[in-house]
């Protein structure tokens, strides 16, 4: 039996991929101004890991103080706390 023929769509998606993949092959190998092409791609990228990396540690600080609040109010709801007893339960 013959394998079945691929969908249309999925034929001219690869269409498209593949010329979405050689063009920018061929943007970024220009030999007049690939170099520069590339060094700020490379620039971009540096950039979005800082940014991604100082707002990852920004979060971080704010969740260890939100449980460091948390964690010192219970403690002081804790320490300000009565022992009742209920009246029932009285023996």
């Amino acid at each position: 039996m013959p394998a079945p023929m691929p969908r249309r769509s999925t034929a001219i998606g690869f269409l498209f991929l593949g010329f979405a993949i050689g063009a920018s092959t061929q943007y970024l190998l220009d030999p007049r101004q690939g170099r520069r092409r590339r060094a700020m791609l490379n620039d971009q990228f540096v950039h979005f890991r800082h940014q991604v990396i100082r707002q990852a540690s920004k979060n971080l600080r704010d969740r260890r103080n939100r449980a460091q609040g948390v964690i010192h109010d219970l403690r002081d709801r804790l320490a300000h706390a009565r022992l009742v007893r209920h009246p029932n339960l009285a023996a």
